[in-house]
């Protein structure tokens, strides 16, 4: 074992013996030799070698330290991999710049046992801040929520009220609401940090004041909880080839919503497709200009001539200046969606406003590539979709599909992201993907950033099948089989408070079974009747004596569930199945779990449990369904067992 006054005591020992050794190499460096080839995660394309200098590194981590007025000798955890040029800049040459003290996150055992580590390491640590990505802070206030939430409504409810409170009494952190809206904020305010806010602060570690965020977009409602809870995040931007640093929040200097103000040393300018300078507030590519600009790409000539020109990079990201010298960054250029008129648009806004509103979307890529609308594919958050599940009553796979759609779209009702997007660019179609976006599937890379180019190609059977004629049902079947892998839609309840318990049995019958023949001519039976399929020995005599309804406006294959009349012939209960031509019979017997599902809601009963359901290759089909319900005996049904032919 050694301390820390013997490792300075070896270090001065080393230095004497190869001070002549250091004095060469300092000699024969200069500032444009190459210190690191980095090469990009290729979130876009093919990954190239970055070629970073002594002057870049030194230049950015000066600027940075400078700008951010970062104190001498503090501490910091580095969470993220040092691989992150973000990381290494700030976890490596900064912290030799301003002497501070680093501590790393305990990762012996594997990725796995490190992500395990971090909530003991950030309390060992005592870090001053932290560095971080948008995944990593979306995930802490997931864990927040949930242990908020274990604490009953009374704790939940201070705590959502006093997170309003703030974010009110905040503003964007550049404009500040007025008197009235402290005053009348206050309390709530005060109350939430007394008894909850402090206590999660702790998480970080006893010393933190704050956290900075790059790597990707972070979502102003991210911003906002943060900043409410006492730890805001300041978001910056950069990329490797600027070493990473452009622009940074700093505590003195920040706007909730944007990604700070370009640091010393850096000129911006912001330009259309031509080149020619956008004004302020219009959007467009990103063009930075300085020492901390990489020196080109690794043996590869074109592309570094398409990144620099006339002495700009060219970042690839598109953003704007507002009105108060905040720089706003809105994406990639080359994640555009484009739609079938070319128009263009930048997801990652978007993909962020939806994650931020709702806890059931884990990861969300939006699509459009000369489409006439916009497609999304989404992992979800398996533990929220059960919790929404619960809370809707939530009792079939479509009507799931409709309850996630509309988390989709939860982000419209919120104040700051109600009539920001384009309709067009909004999804109106999305694939439920079982397995999530992660660094093992190559589906993000080590910041956690989506590889778009590597979904769409994995996923691509799955994209197009959400265009064309049938897109909207093709998409629902892929999705309704994922459900029933990743879920259990539970439906059962206390039998004892319900008037009646009946059972329906679907099953394959011959059309010669005496019992069948028998079965469907009784008149007080909930029968599937065939509309426009092939005469399976109904006769027409039967068919008057039911009350059924034809379906000619579709081109459809229909069945309508019937309810008979009752004694009286005033009671009768429609529900109309239209079916694909196409569709083989697993297909109708999802449609008929549907309907039986729709037809339980209009006749008021409790809930319908699916058993059992086979893999179908006909028109034939095994299901079992229990039904309960305490109208039953109003329309003649009662504990009955029956046959049904589909």
């Amino acid at each position: 074992m050694l301390f820390v006054n013997d490792l300075y005591k070896i270090g001065e020992e080393q230095l004497g013996k190869n001070t002549e050794k250091l004095n060469k190499i300092e000699n024969r460096t200069g500032e444009e030799n190459v210190v690191t080839i980095s090469y990009t995660s290729g979130t876009t394309g093919n990954p190239k070698g970055i070629m970073l200098t002594h002057l870049n590194y030194y230049s950015n981590s000066h600027a940075a330290a400078t700008t951010f007025q970062i104190k001498d000798k503090i501490s910091t955890l580095l969470i993220l991999p040092t691989d992150h040029s973000f990381a290494h800049t700030v976890g490596i040459y900064i912290a030799l710049v301003k002497g501070l003290s680093l501590h790393f996150v305990d990762a012996r055992g594997g990725g796995v046992n490190a992500l395990k580590n971090i909530p003991q390491n950030l309390v060992e640590a005592k870090s001053n801040f932290l560095l971080t990505v948008p995944a990593l802070t979306s995930n802490f206030i997931q864990k927040f929520k949930e242990g908020i939430k274990s604490k009953g409504h009374f704790v939940e409810g201070i705590f959502n009220r006093g997170i309003e409170a703030a974010i009110k009494r905040n503003g964007d952190g550049f404009n500040k609401p007025g008197i009235t809206v402290q005053i009348s904020t206050w309390f709530n305010q005060f109350l939430a940090e007394k008894l909850i806010f402090k206590k999660l602060r702790l998480i970080f570690g006893s010393e933190i004041e704050f956290l900075v965020g790059g790597g990707a977009l972070l979502d102003i409602k991210q911003q906002q909880f943060y900043k409410a809870i006492g730890i805001p995040v300041y978001q910056g931007y950069g990329l490797t080839e600027a070493t990473p640093i452009i622009s940074t929040n700093t505590p003195y200097n920040h706007k909730m919503g944007t990604s700070g103000r370009v640091i010393e040393g850096i000129h911006c300018k912001i330009c259309d497709d031509e080149g020619r300078e956008l004004a302020q507030g219009q959007k467009g590519e990103i063009l930075i200009q300085g020492d901390n600009v990489m020196k080109g790409y690794y043996k590869n000539e074109s592309a570094t001539a398409e990144a620099l020109k006339n002495g700009w990079l060219h970042t690839g990201d598109l953003g704007y200046m507002d009105q108060d010298e905040f720089l706003v960054v809105v994406g990639r250029a080359k994640a555009l969606l484009i739609s079938e008129d070319g128009e263009k648009y930048s997801p990652e806004e978007i993909e962020e406003a939806i994650i931020s509103s709702s806890a059931c979307i884990h990861q969300i890529m939006i699509y459009n590539d000369h489409e006439k609308y916009t497609t999304a594919l989404v992992t979800l958050n398996k533990k929220a979709v059960e919790e929404l599940i619960k809370k809707e009553g939530v009792s079939g796979y479509t009507q799931l599909n409709k309850s996630i759609k509309d988390q989709i779209l939860l982000f419209a009702k919120q104040p700051e992201f109600k009539d920001k997007f384009p309709s067009k660019w909004i999804p109106s179609n999305f694939q439920i993907i079982a397995d999530e976006f992660s660094e093992d599937n190559k589906m993000i890379n080590s910041t956690l950033k989506m590889v778009r180019h590597n979904i769409t190609e994995t996923y691509k059977s799955r994209l197009d099948l959400m265009y064309g004629g049938k897109a909207q049902q093709q998409a629902l079947d892929e999705n309704i089989n994922v459900f029933s892998t990743l879920l259990k839609i539970s439906m059962k309840k206390n039998k004892s408070a319900l008037n009646c318990n009946s059972m329906v049995h679907i099953k394959r019958i011959d059309l010669e079974d005496p019992l069948y023949q028998k079965e469907r001519l009784l008149r007080n039976k909930i029968l599937l009747r065939p509309i426009g399929i092939p005469d399976f020995g109904w006769e027409k005599n039967d068919a008057k004596s039911w009350h059924f309804v034809a379906v000619e406006e579709l081109e459809l294959v229909g069945c309508v569930v019937l309810v008979p009349l009752d004694e009286q012939n005033k009671k009768a209960q429609l529900i109309q199945m239209a079916v694909d031509d196409e569709w083989q019979g697993h297909g109708l017997g999802r449609l008929l779990i549907d309907t039986l599902l729709e037809f339980s809601k209009k006749m008021k009963f409790r809930e319908i449990q699916v058993h059992s359901r086979s893999d179908i290759t006909s028109f034939y089909t095994h299901m079992e369904f229990e039904i309960y319900g305490d109208e039953f005996e109003e329309v003649g049904v009662k504990h009955q067992h029956m046959r049904m032919f589909l």
